[in-house]
């Protein structure tokens, strides 16, 4: 596979390469503008900018109305990373030949590079609004979002895999404008996994850990379709020595909250059985019947129930004294009350974040555990 993509390789530069010599003879006949936006696209193609930029520029000296010869100088300056001048011959052409979508879509990822993001979303949508099917706006707003994203909006990085996925999905199927090369589908997985790994890293409550999952398959597709693809590499080995570093500690955290939080349940059940069906029971005087002493139809039989009673039943417990059938008074039970739910809230969310205030309360994780479980994975664009 790989001898016959070198050959086709060099079977395509040769026959640049003869086309540019039949153009440099022509050229020498007579000086056109036609044949000097042909050679420059040649040099184009060849990846010579230098000689590309020479002759696009000569094509539009004689001929200033020719879209394709600012299109083509857009891309010259474009690989050169020089972005302002790209979106004026992007802008130049559009003026020219306004319905051109891969000059509309060049723009727009001008505009991206000269950091431009709001322009940029602006024209990839405008082709949205044309074709819905055009997979290189698709992945350029999936760009356009991460841009965003990294600026502050951390949620835009939910609408970036949305779009990359998009996009991904029409380049396979062959549906949309073009049908995605394997080193393209690599950049897109890359593009994807990377936004995923950032929303996962997004300071939030929790973590998403679906995404981390899915930024993993991500990169080992990449990798699958572009073995020299060393970012991916990198940020799959980054995120599978994670995934082993940090085993045991995210058991820990997966079933220590619930345990903590299972307890404080419980006894905030329980407080509130004591407090709401044990009080009335406490103070609920014995009925008529119920009291022996007055079952006595004699003075001494009255005297003697008495003395028995006393001797033989057991103590009522004080109202707000705690014994066996004694009751909570509203202090303890405000205690355990509010401690339990304290306890609820932080076995649910204190392994999550750093810091967690509850009524002037502050429970902040040790340094240890802030290097074990959070951070970033240092995985790059």
């Amino acid at each position: 596979m790989t001898n016959s993509r070198t050959s086709l390789y060099w079977k395509c530069r040769d026959a640049y390469k003869r086309a540019e010599r039949v153009l440099v003879e022509k050229l020498k006949q007579a000086e056109d503008a036609s044949v000097l936006l042909q050679l420059g696209q040649v040099k184009l193609a060849l990846e010579d900018s230098a000689e590309a930029e020479k002759f696009l520029l000569r094509a539009i000296d004689m001929n200033n109305e020719a879209p394709e010869a600012y299109a083509s100088l857009g891309v010259v300056f474009m690989r050169k990373d020089r972005y302002e001048s790209a979106i004026e011959c992007f802008e130049d052409s559009l003026k020219r030949d306004p319905d051109n979508l891969t000059v509309r879509s060049n723009l727009a990822e001008a505009y991206l590079k000269a950091k431009k993001v709001d322009r940029a979303e602006a024209e990839y949508k405008k082709i949205l609004e044309i074709t819905s099917g055009h997979v290189e706006s698709l992945i350029g707003l999936g760009e356009v979002y991460t841009a965003m994203a990294e600026d502050g909006d951390g949620d835009l990085y939910a609408s970036a895999i949305d779009y990359f996925t998009r996009g991904k999905n029409l380049g396979e199927s062959g549906e949309g404008s073009k049908k995605l090369k394997k080193k393209e589908l690599a950049a897109l997985l890359y593009s994807r996994g990377y936004a995923r790994i950032k929303l996962y890293e997004t300071p939030k409550i929790r973590r998403d850990e679906a995404q981390r999952f899915s930024a993993e398959r991500d990169f080992s597709e990449c990798v699958r379709n572009d073995s020299q693809h060393h970012k991916a590499r990198r940020a799959l080995e980054k995120i599978q020595a994670r995934n082993s570093r940090f085993s045991a500690d995210s058991l820990r955290e997966r079933v220590g909250p619930w345990f903590i939080a299972i307890m404080a349940f419980s006894i905030l059940i329980l407080t509130q059985a004591k407090f709401f069906f044990d009080f009335p029971k406490a103070h609920q005087p014995a009925s008529i019947a119920q009291q022996p002493a007055l079952k006595a139809t004699t003075i001494e039989q009255l005297a003697s129930a008495i003395k028995a009673e006393k001797t033989e039943a057991p103590q009522a417990a004080n109202p707000g004294e705690k014994g066996d059938g004694g009751t909570l008074s509203a202090g303890y039970y405000a205690l355990l009350t509010f401690g339990s739910l304290i306890f609820m809230v932080a076995g649910l969310y204190l392994p999550q974040i750093l810091k967690l205030k509850v009524a002037g309360i502050e429970l902040e994780k040790s340094s240890i555990d802030q290097i074990g479980t959070g951070g970033t994975l240092g995985i790059r664009k």
